[in-house]
């Protein structure tokens, strides 16, 4: 038997007779050979937890399982039976294990596995410091697209400041479905499982902006998107969290926004992200970080002139194009190596 798609563990009579044809109740046990099989104790997480039996004798019959916290066998047959939900066989599912090497400070290290909708699945740490052993959790997941996210609350990721630590999520063939170590603050990666149809649009937007009194343009931006059928949520700069992002189809930072209370917190999140506060392009890694030469502003701004027409930005335009129907301020960037 086995708990959560873990080890099997042989079932072996624990102080039984093999002799005794009685109805007796038998406590599963480890035996390696020579002595009494020692009983074995299965260890449950919070929430749903999966026990599986087998046997390999094609007449053999199990009438009951009992679990118990206390390690006592019930009397005589026991009570009746009770199913904790339905029994029906449960969906099939692909068995991922996720893998984590901490660095030196473990205790700024936690994780969640999140589903389509965002529904938690999965989570771990902080770590003890100083134990950087590999840490594994295995979770049963169905067909279906996930993301992994991965928080370091120093903002130094677990590699390679303060050791060479990692993350690894793989499939039951032992092939790597997401893995790094080199991130900030934290990181997100995506990886389906199975049949997965096509996505469907996820009209849902984040919009954070300076002030959610808005101005004529963010005001503007909020119609624009909602006359397109988005569902709206907006959120203040200094309020926004990466999180904020999760089950969103589209992230859009305004220009009225500071860049310094917004920082890294979207550049890692696993939803496409419009920006027009020039001065966040480095910290989303859009652009190098010298202001005015990597990135910055422009005034008097009404046509753009397409130097380079086999770009892959270009998408095919050529010559010089009016963008704005009047001269204004406008934010550049050069695009920051992939």
């Amino acid at each position: 038997m086995r708990t959560n798609y873990g080890n099997w563990v042989k079932w072996n009579r624990v102080n039984v007779d093999y002799y005794d044809h009685n109805f007796h109740w038998d406590q599963a046990g480890s035996w390696c050979g020579g002595g009494a099989a020692q009983a074995q104790t299965f260890y449950l997480e919070a929430g749903t937890n999966t026990l599986e039996v087998s046997w390999r004798e094609p007449n053999a019959l199990l009438d009951k399982v009992f679990v118990t916290l206390s390690g006592k066998a019930p009397q005589g047959f026991g009570p009746d039976a009770q199913n904790c939900g339905s029994t029906n066989p449960p969906p099939a599912c692909e068995p991922v294990t996720i893998k984590i090497k901490p660095d030196y400070y473990g205790a700024d290290i936690t994780w969640n596995l999140k589903d389509e909708t965002g529904n938690v699945l999965a989570s771990g740490g902080p770590y003890q410091d100083g134990n950087t052993e590999v840490k594994t959790t295995t979770v049963c997941l169905p067909d279906g697209c996930y993301t992994f996210n991965i928080y370091d609350s120093y903002g130094d990721g677990i590699c390679c400041s303060y050791g060479d630590g990692w993350y690894r999520l793989e499939n039951s063939n032992g092939e790597t479905l997401a893995s790094n170590g080199n991130y900030d603050s934290h990181e997100s990666k995506s990886f389906c499982i199975g049949e997965v149809p096509p996505p469907s649009c996820n009209k849902s937007a984040l919009f954070v902006v300076g002030k959610t009194d808005l101005n004529g343009g963010d005001k503007a931006i909020l119609e624009r998107l909602q006359g397109l059928g988005f569902d709206v949520t907006i959120v203040e700069d200094e309020d926004a969290q990466s999180a904020d992002s999760d089950g969103k189809g589209i992230v859009i930072i305004s220009s009225t926004c500071s860049s310094g209370k917004i920082g890294d917190r979207f550049t890692h999140v696993n939803v496409p992200v419009f920006n027009w506060e020039a001065w966040l392009f480095d910290d989303l890694k859009m652009t190098g970080h010298e202001s005015n030469w990597d990135y910055g502003t422009a005034d008097d701004v009404k046509k753009i002139k397409i130097i380079n027409d086999a770009h892959p930005i270009a998408q095919g335009v050529t010559g010089t194009l009016e963008i704005l129907n009047k001269n204004t301020r406008v934010s550049w960037g050069f695009p920051a190596p992939s």
